[in-house]
């Protein structure tokens, strides 16, 4: 993999890599013989990667990480909210905007500054009747979009002193996922036998393979901006009705000896949730010279196996 080949023995630093997308992000790292520095807040060690644990809302302990570890370059996952469990808007902001600034303020402080990709998220976005594009506005709904969009912000910021590159992610899915997310929801009450309840399920939703995800955070570092943060969309342009994706899933669990009882229309919308949530990925497609190349059908498979 061409996109590698740059990093090879050199010093990456990943923040959030005992994540669900983190863990992918090093697995690609493992395989091309790159110096892995993992910093987490609760993960455990990872193999093939150097664990610190760390806070990012800790800014003296950040500035002594980056003078220690001295990395080439940057992947900024960490973050809090992404999962509806943990909900809390001012934990939020702190995290991912306060972290975001220690992080960056800390990178620039360094001799030789590193190149950095870091995750974002398409509820930045102001709700469309269309595919986001990067040049829409940022007036998210959500307390999780608003915290991502103000790390954004941050990016911005530094990106005079940093070569910052933003990926605005939106639906992913895979294997490492976990409750209460859609997927590993459906997985774990089919095996228990208990009623699968969901919304109507009209929304559309473009769904992208943890490991096409992970793949676009390398091929981020491999191009680094000359000036300003450069912001991608990182999706598959292949938006989906959130009710197929879920009839394709059960078929799949159904050829593994299960039953799922699938309840639309038992719970209600969220009132934060938007009914259209896809990416137009023109831009990622230009600046990459590539598309994500895990089907859904087989990416489901992949998912499934790993749950079951």
């Amino acid at each position: 993999m061409d996109f590698l080949k740059t990093w090879r023995g050199r010093r990456v630093l990943v923040t959030g890599g005992s994540g669900f997308i983190g863990q992918h992000v090093i697995g690609f790292a493992r395989e091309a013989g790159i110096e892995i520095h993992n910093a987490t807040l609760g993960g455990g060690a990872i193999v093939g990667a150097h664990t610190h644990q760390v806070d990012l809302r800790e800014r003296e302990r950040v500035f002594a990480l980056l003078s220690e570890t001295q990395p080439c370059a940057i992947i900024h996952l960490a973050a809090s909210g992404a999962s509806r469990a943990r909900r809390e808007f001012s934990m939020m902001l702190q995290a991912n905007a306060i972290g975001t600034e220690n992080l960056l303020a800390a990178a620039s402080a360094l001799a030789i500054r590193p190149i950095i990709v870091m995750a974002g998220s398409g509820l930045e976005y102001t709700p469309q009747n269309r595919p986001y594009r990067e040049t829409d506005p940022a007036a998210p709904l959500s307390a999780y979009g608003a915290a991502k969009a103000a790390a954004a912000l941050c990016a911005h910021f530094y990106s005079s002193r940093l070569p910052i590159t933003l990926l605005r992610l939106f639906d992913v899915y895979g294997p490492g996922d976990s409750p209460p997310r859609l997927l590993p929801y459906i997985v774990a009450r089919s095996k228990r036998g208990e009623m699968v309840e969901l919304t109507g399920c009209e929304q559309v939703r473009d769904y992208t393979y943890v490991q096409d995800i992970a793949e676009s955070f390398w091929r981020g570092l491999a191009l680094p901006p000359a000036s300003r943060p450069h912001i991608l969309n990182v999706g598959t342009g292949l938006p989906i009705r959130l009710r197929t994706l879920i009839e394709t899933m059960a078929a799949v669990l159904r050829k593994k000896g299960l039953t799922p009882e699938l309840a639309f229309g038992r719970l209600p919308y969220r009132t934060d949730e938007p009914m259209l949530y896809a990416a137009n990925i023109e831009r990622m497609q230009k600046a990459f010279g590539w598309t994500p190349t895990i089907g859904l059908a087989e990416g489901l498979k992949r998912t499934i196996d790993a749950m079951l």
